[in-house]
């Protein structure tokens, strides 16, 4: 994506091999999606929960922003989905996935990132990651909490990087990273803390 005054002025298809289609490819063209909730569930993959209706984020480099949404909020993936990019500004409890559910991270165009960052700074709450990762990409994980433990919980894998960024506004909070203690990760690129 190209910005210009926070609107997309560009975008780049990109080539992804489908080895299911045998030599055949599809070509993806990452899209911003804005989620508001609109079906009354909780469900990513419903067209309705996102602003126009019509589709999801679900392709490598597309960009899902949570502005706001019900406090205590589980995002059930119900069927695998590849993003490029998760902001959240929301400061309520939120879940992405379950258990047996897989969050892809790919871009494309660079780096992946999940960005909860609560706007006005005051009283965040937790965020848990507890879908499988797949980390196509390298993925940066830049987190602002206060008071209650998160993470990502599920199993990490894939060839890509994890960079931290972890930022707590006090108490006693502990950022978790891989189902089982992070026994089962098998991510190859390594992590990285930053400050």
């Amino acid at each position: 994506y190209e910005y210009s005054g926070g609107a997309v002025v560009s975008q780049r298809n990109y080539r992804v091999d489908n080895p299911a289609a045998g030599s055949a490819t599809t070509t993806f063209t990452p899209k911003g999606y804005t989620w508001d909730g609109g079906a009354g569930t909780t469900d990513w993959n419903n067209p309705v929960n996102w602003v126009g209706d019509s589709d999801y984020p679900k392709g490598p480099g597309d960009v899902a922003t949570f502005a706001g949404y019900a406090d205590y909020s589980v995002f059930a993936l119900k069927e695998p989905i590849v993003v490029g990019k998760i902001d959240c500004t929301a400061k309520l409890y939120a879940d992405f996935g379950v258990a047996g559910e897989t969050l892809t991270f790919e871009n494309p165009a660079g780096e992946a990132e999940f960005n909860w960052l609560p706007a006005n700074g005051t009283d965040p709450r937790r965020v848990r990651v507890l879908a499988d990762l797949v980390l196509k990409s390298d993925l940066k994980v830049h987190v602002f909490y206060d008071r209650h433990d998160g993470g990502l919980l599920g199993n990490i894998g894939g060839p890509g990087q994890l960079r931290l960024q972890v930022e707590y506004e006090g108490g006693s909070e502990r950022w978790s990273l891989g189902a089982a203690g992070g026994a089962s990760n098998t991510y190859a690129g390594g992590t990285i803390v930053m400050a």
